[in-house]
């Protein structure tokens, strides 16, 4: 393969302002007040930058959990409880790897305990200027299509690449009517 590229389809929509629901829950009425923000995306896309920056913008704190990718169900139960400590904060920006989303539990915590925004970025996004080997894109790819319906399941909000950490956090904040 010379080069992987993300596969998009455009679709025709009434209102292109409009944001997008992913997933069968139901809607309810954006509000961050003493609610979590959390952050996910896969390596690379500069979710622990851009929540840092939010969390300053908001005057939240700040929490990257990191380690949710072990197997043994002790440790899962575990880090599933610190997950929750996070959340019950509230006034809080978190930023969660997506490989944590393999697991439902964590996925329907999320989809009920905080808003969620999906830091989308392409195989070339994250894998930087360079580009990567062919290995890495063919690892990294893979690991999209696997992940990246998962991210969208969960999130309530969308953030493109190609932007600066400030503008990102721009556009979070407008999302967010904040």
């Amino acid at each position: 393969m010379k080069r992987m590229e993300m596969i998009r389809k455009k679709i025709e929509v009434e209102d292109p302002d409009q944001s997008s629901v992913f997933g069968d829950r139901p809607e309810r009425p954006v509000c961050l007040e003493h609610q979590a923000i959390v952050l996910i995306g896969l390596p690379g896309s500069k979710a622990p930058e851009v929540g840092r920056e939010l969390a300053k913008r908001l005057s939240y704190g700040f929490e990257q959990i990191v380690g949710m990718d072990r197997e043994e169900e002790i440790v899962q139960e575990l880090e599933f409880m610190e997950l929750e400590d996070v959340l019950d904060r509230g006034r809080i920006v978190a930023v969660l790897p997506a490989i944590a989303l393999r697991r439902a539990g964590v996925r329907r915590l999320l989809r009920r305990r905080a808003r969620v925004f999906y830091l989308m970025a392409s195989v070339f996004e994250l894998l930087g200027t360079e580009g990567g080997s062919e290995a890495e894109r063919e690892r990294l790819a893979e690991e999209m299509r696997e992940l990246e319906p998962l991210c969208m399941e969960v999130m309530h909000f969308m953030l493109p690449e190609g932007r600066s950490v400030e503008e990102t956090v721009a556009d979070a904040l407008d999302k967010a009517s904040l």
